[in-house]
């Protein structure tokens, strides 16, 4: 993550663990795809308390897979709930 944003200069680094808040918002990305993803295996296999291995690597796979992509979205995401954007500054 930049330090600071190329095109307005908001500093990315408020303060340390001012982005463990983001690890919520994180949880709560991986908790909805994995319901969906969960959901999608239902539908092929049917009865999923038959199938506890799938279960299990259907929900290590999609975590896996999400994890690069939702970690920058929750840190933008947490960043857009606690700080005001004011328009972009000139330099």
């Amino acid at each position: 993550m930049y330090d600071t944003c190329k095109v307005c200069g908001q500093n990315f680094r408020k303060e340390p663990g001012f982005y463990f808040g983001g690890a919520y918002v994180s949880y709560g990305f991986a908790v909805l795809a994995n319901v969906a993803a969960l959901f999608v295996l239902y539908l092929f296999i049917g009865n999923l308390f038959e199938h506890s291995a799938a279960v299990m690597v259907t929900i290590v796979a999609t975590t896996i897979l999400i994890s690069p992509i939702v970690f920058g979205y929750s840190r933008v995401i947490f960043l857009y709930v606690f700080v005001r954007y004011n328009g972009v500054s000139k330099k």
